[in-house]
């Protein structure tokens, strides 16, 4: 069953994948900075146009108010006119009222004695592909302020034979250079490992571009472009909110497109392109070379490590990256090294929970002894490693666009939440007295199960759209376990007691596929589900466990058949499948257990 939820839910919902522009604070960015850089303005004074251009106005940080005097704009007077700046939206209002004494002389026969007015500018962030210059040296500033209706300025004063004059200005063009540096982009992260294939039907991608440090409070804003838009689609732009360091949105692959575009991402200057090539779907029904043995190596060799039977995976990425728990301590592995990531943070301890592919990490972490753990978001690739603690839950999950997925427990009920990087809240399950979120896919599906009426449903959420998944078994609970960037969920059919009964792959379309135990086994235990569909999973018997990968094509094939060399390492559980068709296994060599990573050639 399907529901699609109320604009305020589906707002909800649309912050788990997307980083909202309206987050934007422009106004604020202006108002922390220093100093603004007049670009040019014009005005309209009895049918003449008056135009001043490349002039720096003095102004004081964490004000809006601003002291302008002639000598700031090149003319030949000290005086001054106080302008009153507030906020008002994305605009500024500044007024002014000033009368001067000694008057101002214009020439020899006329002088001002007053001048009043309001000028109101738009305050937008700077595009990303916008570099700046104030004169001929790079302008750091992050702020453009451009002319809007209403303005006006009332001069008086006396001419010739001592006359009084009032004279209407109206301002038709303004366009002034303000704000705070912006940090640029140091990575765009776009999937390259695993093969992109068609659907008939829309299908979504995830990207992420890393900031070179965290944006300011007004947030900094990715401008992205795509060559080809009817093939792949791209938003025009995102804002990183203030204190983050990420931008990620799902690009739409349309029904049936194949071929190669390029998307371009650039903050500050900063420029960043990726090629991404859509293959037909063909490519990924095919299974790839399937039936080649797996290469089998050590994943982290016992050297570097620095002892035997120590490790136990948390999560792996799609290009080898992973945490670990080595010895008790959580870790992560860049593919040569280990860092641990209390030190990476500088924190008492962390227990990690789930990475993407981009390097972004959530768990709980102990920020100074004695204190309660907390839930947290960081980055490990590509942007700075300040963690964002995001409060007192327990996160499951985090997505590419960097909102964390988790419960809030108490004794009596279970909730599950999201931090969209501002504020905790709830899932929106219609109805629901109890909820939990188990895990989320790359490109933002999240599946987990809730409660309504005393009766346990699994659910997934897409795009805005709420969907109860189908019931295994009428005696049974279907409990999801991992759901894949097409929304193919493996799911377990348990009983009253926990017990795993059933494995099952549900598909888009609501069908399901029952997957057997393996002839010889009692039971099994599925772990994770890649792009493909393909299904790693854990199958258990009266002698022990062993590790095993499920296709369309071939069912359930036992991995220690698999390997080469054959022999030298016993499976005894598969973990792990990433969208590269990498297993990541426990496995067994010379009675020492560790971790081994399976590869097709």
């Amino acid at each position: 069953m399907s529901q699609r939820l109320s604009l305020g839910a589906f707002g909800a919902l649309a912050s788990l994948c997307l980083a909202s522009s309206a987050w934007a604070g422009a106004v604020e960015d202006f108002k922390k900075g220093k100093d603004v850089q007049l670009t040019a303005v014009s005005a309209v004074m009895d049918g003449e146009i008056y135009s001043i251009a490349g002039f720096q106005i003095p102004k004081a940080a964490d004000t809006l108010n601003i002291t302008l005097t002639g000598a700031d704009l090149g003319l030949n007077f000290s005086q001054s006119v106080f302008l009153t700046g507030v906020q008002s939206g994305n605009s500024i209002l500044w007024t002014f009222n000033q009368t001067f004494n000694p008057p101002i002389a214009v020439d020899g026969t006329t002088v001002v004695n007053h001048v009043s007015g309001l000028l109101i500018v738009n305050a937008t962030l700077l595009a990303g592909t916008h570099h700046p210059l104030c004169g001929f040296q790079p302008c750091l500033r992050d702020v453009l302020l451009t002319h809007a209706p209403g303005s006006w300025i009332l001069v008086e004063g006396e001419g010739a034979l001592g006359i009084d004059f009032s004279r209407l200005v109206m301002v038709d063009y303004f366009r002034a250079l303000g704000g705070i540096p912006q940090p640029g982009l140091s990575a765009f992260y776009v999937p390259g490992t695993a093969k992109v294939c068609s659907s008939p039907v829309t299908t979504y991608l995830p990207m992420t571009a890393f900031l070179t440090g965290f944006a300011p409070s007004g947030g900094t804003k990715v401008d992205f472009v795509s060559a080809y838009p009817k093939g792949l689609k791209v938003p025009p732009n995102l804002t990183v909110p203030g204190g983050q360091s990420t931008a990620s949105f799902k690009a739409a692959v349309a029904p049936d497109f194949t071929g190669q575009v390029n998307v371009v991402a650039s903050s500050a200057g900063a420029i960043y392109s990726r090629l991404v090539q859509i293959f037909p779907q063909a490519d990924c029904d095919s299974g790839g070379n399937r039936n080649d043995p797996f290469d089998v190596r050590a994943y982290v060799p016992d050297l570097l490590l620095g002892c035997i039977n120590c490790s136990e995976l948390i999560d792996l990425g799609i290009r080898g990256q992973g945490l670990l728990r080595v010895q008790g301590l959580d870790v992560y592995f860049n593919g040569s090294q280990l860092r641990r990531l209390s030190s990476v943070f500088d924190v008492v301890s962390v227990s990690a929970v789930d990475m993407t592919d981009s390097g972004l990490v959530t768990g709980s972490m102990v920020v100074r002894a004695g204190e309660a753990p907390v839930a947290f978001r960081a980055s490990l690739e590509g942007g700075p490693t300040t963690p964002i603690v995001l409060g007192a839950f327990t996160p499951t999950a985090i997505t590419a666009s960097g909102v964390v997925i988790g419960n809030h427990t108490s004794r009596t009920s279970s909730v599950a939440m999201y931090h969209d990087g501002r504020s905790l809240k709830e899932l929106p399950i219609p109805g629901a007295t109890r909820s939990q979120a188990l895990a989320v896919s790359e490109a933002g599906h999240i599946v987990g199960t809730y409660e309504r009426d005393g009766d346990v449903r699994a659910f997934l959420f897409t795009e805005g759209v709420f969907r109860t998944l189908p019931q295994l078994s009428r005696a049974t609970t279907t409990v999801p376990v991992a759901v894949n960037n097409r929304g193919q969920v493996v799911a377990h059919s348990v009983d009253a007691t926990g017990a795993v009964l059933a494995v099952a792959i549900i598909e888009p379309n609501d069908t399901f596929h029952l997957l057997g135990v393996p002839s010889g086994f009692t039971g099994l235990t599925a772990t994770s589900i890649n792009a493909r569909g393909w299904v790693s999973a854990t199958a258990t018997s009266h002698t022990g466990t062993s590790g095993f990968l499920y296709t369309r094509e071939d069912g359930w094939v036992d991995l220690n058949r698999r390997l080469s060399p054959a022999g030298s390492v016993v499976v005894t559980d598969a973990l792990r499948i990433t969208d590269a068709d990498q297993v990541l296994v426990h496995g067994t060599a010379n009675g020492n257990r560790a971790l081994y990573l399976l590869t097709l050639p």
